[in-house]
């Protein structure tokens, strides 16, 4: 029988999805949960937020926890998928006329978190490849070796940019945390990592 082999390119996006799930919808969720059933029949929810009460129609709070949840979260996810966020962006830019910009009916947090792991998967899916030259069968080719190059030293850059560029309470103010473009640089050296384990096999 033939041994079962781990497609790290289809496990990885996998795990992708299920960390936005473990981060934004489940947390979401059970933000509902609360607030539907702390006030039943009230009209409204009252939702204490540090200092502040914000105050929502009861019919708006499974929206309202998506929202709130996304408030809190959409830099960790920008952050965790950095060339969504990217796309995401320039997507805006395009139909919005601003990268920051969303749907009139949705706020921008909410906006980013939907659409920017979405656009990241193909990323993902990039490093789930690299992974199988590592740990599988697959053989990265000369397309894939330099994809990986380019898009490593183009993350290390905007890292070693930001990081010895910018004033400590601008990287405060970034939309993005710093790790996540030495992050990103690293994900996209596995490629290489693995063209180099493979020629030194081979030899």
């Amino acid at each position: 029988m033939k041994a079962l082999r781990l497609q790290y390119s289809i496990l990885v996006p996998i795990a992708s999805v299920i960390v936005w799930g473990v981060l934004i919808l489940i947390p979401a969720l059970i933000l509902f949960d609360r607030l539907h059933y702390s006030s039943p029949g009230a009209e409204s929810i009252r939702i204490p937020i540090g200092s502040f009460t914000m105050i929502i129609p009861q019919s708006y709070s499974l929206s309202g926890s998506f929202d709130l949840i996304a408030s809190v979260r959409a830099h960790l996810i920008d952050g965790i998928n950095l060339p969504g966020f990217i796309l995401n962006s320039l997507v805006s830019l395009f139909l919005f006329g601003s990268a920051h910009s969303a749907p009139a009916t949705m706020m921008s947090e909410m906006f980013r978190v939907i659409t920017t792991p979405i656009l990241c998967l193909p990323a993902w899916w990039f490093v789930g490849c690299g992974c199988e030259g590592i740990l599988g069968p697959r053989k990265v080719r000369w397309p894939m070796l330099v994809s990986g190059v380019v898009l490593c030293v183009f993350f290390l850059v905007l890292a070693l940019g930001f990081t010895f560029g910018e004033s400590p309470q601008e990287r405060t103010e970034m939309m993005v945390p710093i790790w996540s473009f030495f992050f990103w640089a690293a994900a996209f050296a596995i490629p290489s990592i693995a063209w180099c384990f493979q020629r030194k096999s081979a030899s």
